[in-house]
């Protein structure tokens, strides 16, 4: 009996085994049960095998900050992503307030802005890879013209995107 004619009996001899690239073993299952694992159920293995991405808000009210040890020590790609700030100068609400935080990473690129207080980005697009080990950054804001000022009070919203170092 040809095994070819009876994915089951492949099935039971070994679901992991790959006539197609020898005798490779992988973490896969043959999903749809012809006896051979094609790349969509690689994929999906991939897919399920994967450690899922840390996401954390992380709200501060203070012009130094420490990021925590988890994020900054992890070997894995690293994100931050301004969700919003608001802050009050001179007892109001404005649009003009520029947010800059040093963990801009292109050499002090526009002074290190990040976007405008008290207005929520279009999109995503603030998010920015984390590339040094620092576990600290600074903010600061200054007005349209650049010069720099100090709100009453402000609030920073930042997502933290990373993922856990499997083997510590």
């Amino acid at each position: 009996m040809s095994i070819r004619r009876n994915p089951s009996k492949l099935r039971t001899l070994s679901t992991n085994f790959n006539p197609r690239r020898g005798n490779a073993v992988d973490n896969t299952i043959d999903l749809n049960g012809d006896g051979v694992i094609d790349e969509y159920e690689r994929q999906m293995a991939d897919i399920q095998n994967t450690e899922p991405v840390t996401k954390t808000y992380y709200i501060t009210r203070n012009f130094e900050n420490t990021l925590p040890p988890e994020f900054v020590n992890s070997n894995n790609d690293r994100y931050i992503s301004f969700q919003y700030c608001r802050a009050t100068c001179s007892h109001y609400l404005d649009g003009e307030t520029e947010v800059h935080c040093s963990f801009i990473p292109r050499d002090e690129y526009c002074d290190s802005l990040v976007w405008y207080a008290n207005l929520v980005p279009p999109d995503d697009n603030r998010k920015y890879e984390i590339i040094s080990r620092k576990n600290t950054f600074k903010v600061w804001f200054t007005d349209a013209e650049g010069k720099p000022i100090t709100p009453d009070n402000f609030t920073l919203f930042l997502k933290l995107e990373y993922w856990k170092n499997l083997f510590l």
